[in-house]
């Protein structure tokens, strides 16, 4: 018995002894979208003039040379507003000539407990962002479990890194357009959110994110823009009363601690 333990303590140990390696050399090195928009903001920190952060809504549906020049998209689609401000703090003292920061604050992102959404890859965001822009989720252990590629990733190859790149994408400055329509199960996108469970809770969660990201930004003198962009029609037949003043309740409350600029 105490031979099969001690093989057993054996294997274990060369099986993390060549994996650590593994991860921690290999991995971060293999080309993908994630990594690419991080090293770019990095390498031309000195050029940005203005950054747009957030989720899908920027990364797929705002052309920031249409803006002007000098803006990086540096939105990735479905991330949480945890990362944005991990990496505002990052990166904002390495940005001397920054001068504008922009979010996307949606009708529905205030309201979504991010370890509990039901329709998200979040697990692989996770996983992406603390092996690729190394800003860790929030929540012990399972900040630890999603750092591992061995579990979130396509085990097979690693094609699933592959396929994310596309050099075009830094041509456009970090946009990625959607095209074509997406069809939505209304009984997930379309119930009333702002009675899910533990609402204050987690608005308030997300309250406390933007505040901190409007500090960081009045500590080095940058704008702070905040925009809720456009819906469909069906969307915005959904929406409540009580879900539209909690937005802007949330930037009332930001307002309190630093200067916030909000376009609905």
């Amino acid at each position: 018995m105490k031979c099969f333990l001690k093989q057993i303590f054996i294997g274990i140990t060369i099986f993390f002894a060549l994996l650590i390696p593994f991860e921690y050399f290999v991995i971060p090195n293999i080309p993908n979208e994630i990594s690419g928009k991080y090293n770019f903001v990095k390498q031309h920190k000195d050029e940005i003039k203005i950054l747009l952060m957030g989720n899908s809504y920027f990364e797929n549906g705002v052309n920031p040379k249409l803006i002007g020049d000098n803006v990086f998209d540096f939105a990735m689609s479905g991330r949480w507003i945890h990362y944005d401000n991990e990496l505002l703090k990052i990166f904002i003292p390495k940005m001397p000539n920054l001068h504008t920061v922009i979010y996307p604050m949606g009708y529905s992102k205030i309201y979504e407990e991010y370890s509990k959404v039901p329709y998200s890859n979040q697990h692989q965001n996770d996983f992406f962002h603390e092996k690729y822009m190394h800003v860790w989720y929030n929540r012990f252990p399972q900040n630890i479990d999603r750092w591992f590629a061995i579990k979130y990733s396509d085990r097979i190859g690693l094609k699933y890194w592959y396929v994310l790149t596309d050099s075009t994408c830094y041509k456009r400055m970090g946009y990625k357009p959607l095209y074509g329509c997406y069809v939505v199960d209304e009984q997930i996108k379309f119930q009333d959110i702002t009675q899910v469970k533990n609402a204050k809770k987690i608005v308030k969660e997300y309250t406390n994110y933007l505040i901190s990201m409007a500090k960081i930004c009045k500590e080095y003198n940058i704008r702070f823009i905040v925009v809720t962009p456009p819906c469909h029609t069906v969307f915005n037949e959904h929406i409540t009363n009580v879900g539209i003043n909690t937005m802007y309740d949330v930037i009332e409350n930001v307002r309190r601690f630093a200067p916030i600029e909000y376009y609905d």
